[in-house]
């Protein structure tokens, strides 16, 4: 679920920052605004897969103790 908004939200902003005035290249945009997402998507996911190794670290570090 967090995963959709986020990609809808990157569809939006992409095509708020690249839709030009005419709205013959709105197709243009919108692929823009789907790359971006995509690109929000796997950043999120790799900020979460290194949040995710540095708890687990921390966790086994002080479980040692």
């Amino acid at each position: 679920m967090i995963v959709a908004a986020v990609f809808l939200l990157g569809i939006t902003a992409g095509v708020l920052m690249f839709a030009p005035a005419r709205t013959a290249h709105f197709v243009e945009a919108v692929s823009a605004g789907v790359v971006h997402a995509l690109v929000d998507v796997v950043v999120l996911g790799v900020l979460g897969l290194v949040l995710a190794a540095l708890t687990w670290v921390v966790t086994s570090i002080r479980c040692r103790r």
